[in-house]
């Protein structure tokens, strides 16, 4: 499981990133009214995360991976990472760093990338197999 999620990600992130360099989009942050704790964290967030290259969400892109390879921890485990996934899920539409589309398009692009690690992984550990029996015959 750890090689399958760590796969994914990393195709994901190529994924993500190759999109975001030949498609960029921008989420406009909203004003921010007040001066409470809340509304200073939510600025902290805005002056740290630019508003740019939203879709997909890379935030979506890891949170889900995480949720779908939780299963293999205890039940306690599992519902606290699967409920601080979903949090964080729920969260960059909240404060306004990404819209539903960029969701969608994180969850589509974990859904994708974690299949193919999945179909990947067999086929890559078989050859390495071959490989090895290669190689040890001609020693």
């Amino acid at each position: 499981m750890y090689y399958r999620t760590l796969l994914s990600l990393c195709i994901g992130l190529i994924v993500c990133y190759v999109t975001c360099y030949f498609y960029q989009t921008m989420v406009i942050h909203p004003e921010i009214k007040g001066s409470g704790w809340l509304e200073l964290m939510v600025q902290v967030i805005y002056n740290s995360d630019m508003p740019y290259n939203c879709l997909p969400s890379i935030h979506v892109l890891t949170s889900y991976l995480m949720f779908r390879s939780a299963y293999v921890f205890q039940p306690v485990a599992r519902h606290v990472i699967r409920c601080l996934a979903v949090l964080i899920i729920v969260s960059t539409l909240f404060v306004k760093q990404h819209v539903v589309v960029d969701v969608f398009a994180g969850w589509l692009a974990a859904e994708i990338t974690y299949w193919v690690a999945g179909f990947s992984l067999p086929v890559m550990a078989q050859y390495r197999m071959t490989f090895r029996k290669r190689r040890q015959e001609h020693l």
